[in-house]
């Protein structure tokens, strides 16, 4: 990774929220939250400055659109696996995306495919 500092904010939904689509299997839930649990060590062992956000629709899209205005620069925004993967969530993936568009149209959209892979899908945009 570059010796540049960049910062990055992570969004998912919370692990036990309704649309995971996986709640069924207890055995993916442990994994993604023994992740979730791992993951801010994992950031900060590759150098990378973020902060870990846990919201959903019923949070509402204005409390997105403030986290974002609070950090004077966002470098990318990894959008989580659950967002992206459960069909009840379309509409509020598009809102995240557009709240990163307007708030800190220099972001990267970044996506993982669980927890435990953040770290690479950042190295993806960021080297």
């Amino acid at each position: 990774m570059s010796s540049e500092k960049i910062f990055i904010l992570t969004v998912g939904l919370p692990p036990r929220h309704r649309a995971f689509e996986h709640k069924a299997d207890p055995k993916l839930l442990e994994a993604v939250e023994a992740q979730l649990k791992a993951l801010p060590g994992q950031l900060a062992d590759a150098g990378i400055e973020a902060k870990n956000v846990f919201m959903s629709p019923e949070d509402g899209i204005d409390k997105w659109k403030e986290e974002l205005k609070s950090h004077p620069q966002v470098d990318g925004v990894v959008i989580g696996a659950g967002v992206r993967t459960a069909n009840s969530m379309v509409a509020w993936l598009e809102q995240l995306i557009e709240g990163v568009r307007t708030a800190s149209p220099q972001a990267r959209i970044i996506f993982n495919t669980m927890p435990g892979d953040t770290v690479e899908a950042i190295h993806r945009w960021f080297k």
